[in-house]
């Protein structure tokens, strides 16, 4: 009877103790994240914080197990959710929002710089798991705080991943509600263009930096957590 009340304790015990005699290096910092916010938002801001910090070294886990951090496996998740998990200590990073982003050339067929024709006029595409279950406000519940009318607003092409939509919208499938952190680099490099520059839905989602309740944070973790909201600030939009 006993055993079975202290299985878990003691097979984490076990797990911290093979963790601690895997890792030797003091300036190794295992960070877990989203797939696609890991690879577009992410990892180009880990290098500049490895160069600027050479001591210290960021293993990156993309999508990782729900237990991995409470079981010694991740100093850090970032989690994108609508609220932090009850049992852990965050930090805020972003508190995401969506806007319409397309393709250049999807937006010339619109021959029209204003977003409420491109929004009546091009193809959609949208967020949605394969259970059907949209990810964010759906194209339909945006148009309708907006006052826009389409009777087509389900019709179009369904992708999973974000990373996928923005790649779609990127070559010309239609209109996305993209999560400005993760379309900025394509905006950037031409590849997509906000529709609009304010007006911008927000989520009720974000992205946070979290450690479990009573873990305190050692010196490499506090000085990524910082370095991170520190980047993180020109990304906050209110959401109107």
């Amino acid at each position: 009877a006993a055993a079975e009340m202290v299985h878990d304790a003691v097979l984490r015990l076990h797990e911290a103790s093979a963790r601690l005699s895997r890792r030797q290096d003091p300036g190794q910092i295992r960070l877990g994240a989203p797939g696609a916010f890991a690879a577009r938002w992410l990892a180009p801001r880990l290098m500049a914080f490895e160069r600027a910090h050479r001591e210290l070294r960021v293993i990156l886990v993309t999508d990782p197990a729900p237990d991995a951090l409470h079981r010694f496996q991740l100093d850090l998740d970032i989690r994108f959710s609508a609220a932090p998990p009850a049992n852990a200590q965050f930090a805020r990073l972003i508190s995401e929002s969506l806007t319409p982003t397309a393709s250049p050339s999807l937006l010339e067929r619109s021959a029209s710089e204003d977003w409420r024709t491109a929004v009546r006029m091009l193809p959609l595409i949208h967020h949605e798991r394969a259970s059907g279950e949209v990810v964010g406000p759906a194209w339909s519940d945006w148009l309708s705080a907006r006052g826009v009318s389409r009777p087509d607003a389900l019709d179009g092409d369904r992708y999973a991943r974000h990373d996928h939509l923005l790649e779609a919208a990127a070559a010309g499938r239609g209109l996305a509600l993209a999560r400005r952190a993760l379309a900025e680099t394509d905006v950037e490099a031409g590849r997509l263009v906000f529709l609009m520059g304010a007006g911008v839905a927000s989520l009720g989602w974000s992205y946070d930096l979290i450690w479990p309740e009573g873990r305190g944070l050692g010196g490499p973790s506090r000085q990524l957590r910082d370095f991170l909201i520190e980047e993180a600030q020109p990304f906050e939009a209110a959401g109107v």
